[in-house]
């Protein structure tokens, strides 16, 4: 039980990690995943103005490239509330399957880095790295590639104080993505930062192998 309350302290404090985000973290049902972003934050009491859509203007249409919601662990929703914009993260309740009553240690590590890529994409729109506030658009795969990247550098940084538990599992992750042409793309991206071979090395101590 200690084991399993720190890692969900742990969870909490990379959600408190950026201050200068203006983020709200969620759990949700993956069912729930679908549902209009207006909706999940009326659901969930969060104030609103409107609502950020950004697009990606070199891929038509998403489902054709393979980039969906089907295996995602969670997703984040940006709007606006007197004009402050702000980052809502949907967490999936129970993700890869895992419940915290069945594996309490593994169920907050797996929140834990599915996080810290939702933060990153908060982030990213922060600095507008990769999204541009001024004409609604996002390189998709570089947002997706930058969240991945900068999670893995956290866990590694982090690696002496546990943290390679943590860059093992995300590491698993990304090697269970579905083989589809934008998921293509985005791991030739991480690679240039961290080769396949060490993705893979990370992978084999992962608590959960890559499954698809």
């Amino acid at each position: 039980m200690e084991q399993c309350l720190e890692t969900k302290e742990l969870f909490y404090a990379v959600a408190n990690i950026y201050p200068e985000l203006n983020t709200q973290v969620s759990f949700i049902e993956s069912t729930s995943f679908s549902k209009p972003p207006e909706e999940s934050l009326r659901e969930e009491g969060i104030e609103f103005d409107s609502i950020l859509r950004f697009k990606d203007p070199s891929i038509p249409s998403l489902s054709e490239v393979g980039y969906t919601m089907a295996n995602a662990g969670g997703f984040a929703t940006n709007y606006v509330k007197n004009d402050i914009v702000g980052t809502a993260i949907f967490l999936d309740q129970a993700p890869a399957g895992i419940t915290e009553i069945e594996a309490p240690n593994i169920y907050w590590a797996l929140q834990t880095v599915l996080l810290h890529h939702e933060l990153m994409h908060a982030k990213d729109l922060y600095l507008q790295k990769n999204f541009n506030m001024s004409n609604m658009t996002v390189s998709l795969v570089k947002a997706e590639i930058y969240a991945d990247v900068t999670t893995l550098r956290f866990f590694e940084k982090h690696k002496k104080a546990g943290g390679e538990t943590y860059r093992n599992l995300y590491a698993a992750g990304i090697l269970g993505r579905e083989d589809s042409a934008v998921y293509k793309q985005i791991f030739k991206g991480i690679t240039k930062s961290f080769p396949e071979v060490q993705l893979r090395a990370w992978a084999s101590m992962s608590v959960l192998p890559p499954v698809q």
